[in-house]
């Protein structure tokens, strides 16, 4: 009986999280697609689409997490366990270190502004950390829009946690999907060769995307995004030979006894991008 009710309660669970996974890839397809100046309109998706792009970007987001907590948990450990205000209050100065402490955070919500607008100005330069400082702007607003006494009694928890986490979510997938288009779209080394049914000569492309109607690529010398159908294509390669992952000094072993076929590589490479 008891493992009838856990095997309900794992279901329920499953459920949900595949629900939630399906509307995060969604959102973050929409930033992928918006930063190639594409919409949903234009791309024949579907949800075994959106399901397979969560089984690309997801497991990077939670190692990302994973990264944080374990830097976390060393410091938790380099700090002995203590809390913050054991830590400050364990000063002979406490209103100094509390000042020191508290100082890289200060510092942030004044960045973080600023690398908002600069995105805004400047365009692509700032993406990479566009999505943490959209975070900090918004959590900085969430607190100030909820930072009120009558607010507080009026305005349920649960509605304050929702206006505070869901566009904080919103945000960092969003223009997580953003930032991997981006730099899918600004690499000028074309990295597959795509020969096509209709065509005299294989194109040198990147890929941008599978799906399920065909394949989204881009021309790195003219920019051109194209949406090709499977039966179009006859024969889709990468353009440099797999080589297996050596290590270090496996690498440096290798450039030492191998340099002529390395160096043909790399100038066949630049060459590439140069045409």
């Amino acid at each position: 009986m008891e493992t009838d009710i856990i095997l309900e309660k794992l279901a329920k669970a499953s459920g949900v999280l595949a629900a939630c996974a399906l509307i995060l890839s969604v959102i973050h397809d929409w930033g992928f697609f918006f930063a190639l100046d594409i919409g949903f309109i234009d791309i024949p998706t579907s949800i075994g689409d959106h399901i397979r792009s969560a089984l690309i970007w997801l497991p990077n987001i939670l190692f990302c997490f994973f990264i944080v907590i374990a830097i976390e948990f060393v410091n938790q450990r380099i700090e002995r366990g203590l809390t913050e205000e054991e830590i400050i209050q364990s000063s002979k100065k406490p209103e100094r270190l509390r000042k020191f402490r508290q100082g890289p955070a200060v510092l942030f919500r004044i960045l973080a502004p600023v690398l908002v607008a600069g995105f805004l100005l400047i365009g692509n330069f700032y993406r990479g950390i566009l999505p943490i400082a959209l975070v900090v702007c918004w959590a900085m607003f969430s607190e100030w829009a909820n930072n009120a006494p009558l607010i507080k009694i009026r305005r349920s928890e649960t509605t304050q946690k929702i206006f505070h986490w869901l566009p904080i979510i919103f945000f960092f997938v969003f223009f997580w999907g953003y930032n991997n288009a981006s730099d899918l779209a600004s690499d000028d080394v074309p990295r597959f060769k795509l020969t096509l049914s209709n065509a005299d000569r294989a194109l040198e492309v990147n890929i941008l995307r599978h799906v399920e109607k065909g394949t989204l690529v881009i021309e790195p010398k003219t920019k051109k995004i194209t949406l090709i159908s499977w039966p179009e294509v006859l024969n889709l390669e990468p353009i440099e030979p797999y080589k297996p992952y050596f290590g270090i000094f496996g690498r440096f072993f290798d450039e030492k006894v191998n340099p002529a076929a390395n160096k043909a590589n790399s100038a066949d490479a630049k060459n590439r991008a140069a045409d």
